[in-house]
């Protein structure tokens, strides 16, 4: 039985695919053989990655710079400050309140129905509060802890302070007479309330509770820097640098 003869243009074809694989072959060794015999030249590259990042991207990161947690005045420009995070986390967790940002003083104040409060922020339910104590917050609760990192960041030498005032109709002087059982309530509830951000990570010196006259069953959050109170120091009497001390001598 006779072999089958090849024809001609299926033997080019073989013929080409086996000098093109040899070729690359050749190719890929000559350049792993170049990778293992070269130098990196950093002063070399360094223009030529510059020059890249010019032309590919907008903002140029310098050498050495690392991304951090503390804002960098260069690099964080558009970040925002700390009362700016405040106010898009309260506005992204509890839209339609009534909030009101000074820039000048660093202050941001927020007002809202205490029961959304409770349910928006802290995921609590208002007949929740009937316990004593602090209330338990869920783990997948994010507003709480975005908070705490915020309250806790340093920003110009100072952290921020949270004030809570729970409003009421009357005077409070005046409601402890008329109304002792309804006034001790609402001490209790912003209470617990403070009691649980305590638990939650918020410094005790970083917050305050009160009760204000104003309209029932809403909540005022003050958010202003943080004074600390330095222990009054005793001054120089400024007699005592201006008279002489007078050494006495004995006689023999």
């Amino acid at each position: 039985m006779r072999a089958k003869k090849i024809s001609e243009p299926e033997s080019c074809e073989g013929v080409g695919q086996l000098l093109n694989l040899s070729l690359f072959v050749m190719l890929l060794a000559f350049f792993i053989v170049l990778s293992a015999f070269s130098t990196f030249d950093a002063d070399k590259v360094e223009p030529v990655m510059a020059s890249l990042e010019s032309t590919f991207t907008s903002v140029v990161q310098a050498e050495g710079d690392a991304p951090s947690i503390i804002q960098d005045p260069d690099q964080g420009g558009g970040e925002g400050n700390s009362i700016d995070r405040i106010e898009a986390l309260f506005k992204a967790q509890i839209p339609g309140a009534s909030y009101e940002k000074n820039e000048k003083d660093g202050t941001m104040t927020a007002r809202l129905p205490f029961d959304r409060f409770l349910t928006q922020a802290l995921e609590i339910k208002a007949s929740d509060m009937s316990a004593a104590g602090p209330q338990e917050i869920s783990e997948e609760n994010l507003f709480l802890p975005m908070l705490v990192a915020v309250l806790k960041t340093e920003e110009e030498g100072h952290v921020y302070q949270m004030d809570m005032l729970l409003e009421i109709e009357q005077n409070p002087s005046v409601e402890k007479n008329t109304n002792p059982q309804g006034l001790q309530t609402d001490v209790n509830r912003i209470g617990q309330v403070a009691q649980t951000l305590q638990r939650e990570g918020v410094p005790e010196h970083l917050m305050s509770i009160g009760l204000s006259t104003g309209e029932q069953g809403m909540i005022h959050i003050l958010f202003r820097p943080y004074e600390r109170l330095d222990p009054v120091q005793p001054k120089e009497n400024p007699l005592e640098a201006t008279i002489p001390a007078i050494s006495q001598e004995t006689g023999p």
